[in-house]
């Protein structure tokens, strides 16, 4: 007999991108958690050359990047991954600078601190993503 999976992230791989490490641990840990498979970038470059190796069901991008900018991340998976894979932005970054990250192609755009529970949703797949949109807390 199967078990059924309880893990609201079951199945989905996602991609954190985030220079401070502490931050991309705990995202890792939280997602993983939840049952996602967690590949980690701590530079733009990086997260591209992953992308390019890689499918990810979700990308989830800091903009202050120490080597290109977050819209560069943005731009250059939706093109390695033709459009497939959802892209967040997850930044402390100023409220116009997370509107110009969902006009380089990011479906959202999360202030940090984040809502957990609504980035959970949005990794899920269970958001409506009729627009792109600024979550803040």
């Amino acid at each position: 007999m199967q078990r059924e999976s309880h893990d609201p992230l079951a199945g989905i791989h996602v991609l954190v991108v985030e220079d401070t490490a502490s931050i991309r641990r705990l995202m890792h840990t939280m997602l993983e958690t939840e049952g996602a498979t967690v590949v980690e970038a701590s530079t733009g470059r990086e997260a591209i050359e992953l992308a390019r190796v890689e499918a990810f069901d979700v990308v989830l991008t800091d903009l202050g990047l120490p080597d290109i900018s977050g819209e560069t991340v943005i731009a250059e998976v939706r093109a390695v991954s033709r459009g497939r894979t959802r892209i967040a932005v997850v930044s402390g970054a100023h409220p116009d600078d997370l509107a110009h990250a969902l006009e380089a192609g990011a479906e959202r755009a999360f202030a940090k601190p984040v809502e957990w529970n609504d980035l959970l949703r949005y990794v899920a797949g269970r958001t409506a993503c009729a627009g792109a949109r600024i979550s803040e807390r």
